[in-house]
Order: structure tokens, then sequence, then C-alpha cells
């Protein structure tokens, strides 16, 4: 059995969205990887919350991990 961790999620999502709007680069970069990995079939958009399914969905909090001193990837989800 899965537990109920959506207002956790959504909690850091916010907190993450306002921590990234501080560093415009860093935000349009960690965009640019989340639209690569819904194009991919990596990741899926949350549509709506549907009551009954506790237990079946589990969600993932996500960061950014930063490396400014990287030529290539800079800036990866984990």
């Amino acid at each position: 059995m899965l537990s109920d961790n959506f207002n956790l999620c959504e909690n850091r999502l916010i907190s993450l969205l306002s921590r990234l709007k501080r560093d415009p680069e860093i935000l349009m970069e960690y965009h640019a990887v989340i639209q690569e990995q819904l194009k991919g079939g990596i990741v899926e958009r949350v549509k709506e919350v549907v009551a009954g399914e506790v237990g079946e969905v589990h969600y993932l909090p996500h960061h950014p991990l930063v490396r400014l001193d990287r030529q290539t990837t800079k800036v990866r989800v984990v």
C-alpha cells in the first residue's frame, strides 16, 4: 500500500519554484530538462487528483542538481 504523498510533493514543488524564480537561468535549464523528459515519456503530467486512488498512486518529489563547473549538463533532475 503506497502512502498518499500528494500534498507533500505539491508543497515541495511550490518551494522549489519559489527558489528557482530567484535564478532565471537555472529555472530555464530546469524547465528544458523537464520538457525533454515529458517528450521522451520519462515523466508524465499529473492531470488531477482522483478520490479513491490512495495506495495506487505515489508521487516523486524532484529538485535540480546544479553543477556550474561542468561544460555540458549543468542542471539535472534528481
